[in-house]
């Protein structure tokens, strides 16, 4: 298991009702801040069409661990996959988690 902590914000599953706002979060150590950057690209499920790409907003600090919120635009229900990346100052991916 890597550094990368990525799950939906305040619930068990990724599943939202079509009125809501999806949302999701990442965890990272503190000691990584400044140093590597979190960054969320949602696909169709099943095939490599990508529906978006998320930045996340400010990290904020709880205890030991950066958390970085992302909110997609994307409403349209439906299966998505999720590629979660970790990268480092120079671009390059440190790790990924696909979901």
């Amino acid at each position: 298991m890597g550094m990368l902590d990525a799950g939906p914000d305040g619930r068990e599953y990724p599943v939202f009702d079509n009125t809501e706002a999806p949302a999701f979060r990442v965890r990272l150590p503190a000691g990584v801040k400044g140093k590597l950057t979190p960054r969320l690209e949602i696909f169709k499920a099943g095939t490599e069409t990508k529906v978006e790409t998320v930045e996340g907003g400010a990290a904020r600090e709880e205890g030991d661990f950066l958390v970085t919120g992302f909110t997609p635009k994307c409403r349209e229900p439906g299966p998505y996959r999720l590629l979660w990346t970790l990268q480092g100052a120079d671009g390059k991916a440190v790790e990924t988690r696909r979901e």
